[in-house]
């Protein structure tokens, strides 16, 4: 992906795991800090590099995806021990916690899918299907509505979190990355810029 050219090189390499070649079945070690002390209270060793993390509601789990792996690590909070590693689907790219149900949204971008995964079984509940290869996601919990940017495709779609449908789609055009919603307006961001739609409208 090309980089943003108000992004610095070393700092747009680490995000996309360029830099030194590292092998995908390497270990990588989560780091679990204090928000009102800032001390270290654990460090797990997880399988594999990891992409994104999410936090349940409850602080009970965190969730890991690994690309390389087809993979997303639970860890448990509390002991600071991976309760387990679960196959998701084809380069999981993104997870968010779903304080509603205490499950985790893992976009998968290999086979454009979206899963649910249960932390306390710690298995896959539900999967469905979008028409491209799905990144970053933003869940508005309240509305039960799941903002996704498809990246390849240069669309952003608004998909119900509980049955999977796609509500609407938002042609921006290609290359997308990161996405924000609120309740009348969506920002997408691109390589080069900022995409500004205004006709959002979730339904409540």
């Amino acid at each position: 992906m090309a980089k943003p050219s108000q992004v610095s090189e070393e700092d747009h390499e680490a995000h996309h795991g360029g830099g030194e070649m590292v092998e995908p079945t390497a270990a990588s070690l989560v780091t679990l800090v204090d928000a009102d002390s800032h001390k270290i209270l654990s460090r797990t060793e997880v399988p594999g590099i990891v992409h994104h993390v999410g936090i349940s509601i409850d602080e009970r789990f965190g969730a890991v995806t690994h690309p390389c792996l087809d993979a997303v690590s639970l860890i448990d909070l509390d002991s600071g021990e991976v309760t387990d590693t679960i196959a998701t689907g084809p380069i999981p790219e993104y997870v968010v916690a779903d304080p509603e149900t205490g499950k985790f949204f893992v976009s998968n971008a290999g086979n454009n899918t979206i899963s649910e995964l249960d932390p306390d079984d710690g298995i896959v509940t539900r999967s469905f299907k979008l028409q491209g290869p799905p990144k970053h996601m933003l869940l508005l919990a309240r509305a039960r509505q799941l903002i996704v940017s498809e990246s390849d495709t240069g669309r952003v779609s608004i998909v119900d979190a509980d049955n999977g449908e796609t509500l609407d789609t938002f042609e921006i055009c290609g290359d997308l990355h990161g996405v924000a919603a609120g309740w009348c307006a969506l920002i997408a961001t691109q390589v080069n810029a900022l995409k500004l739609k205004s006709d959002l409208n979730p339904i409540i």
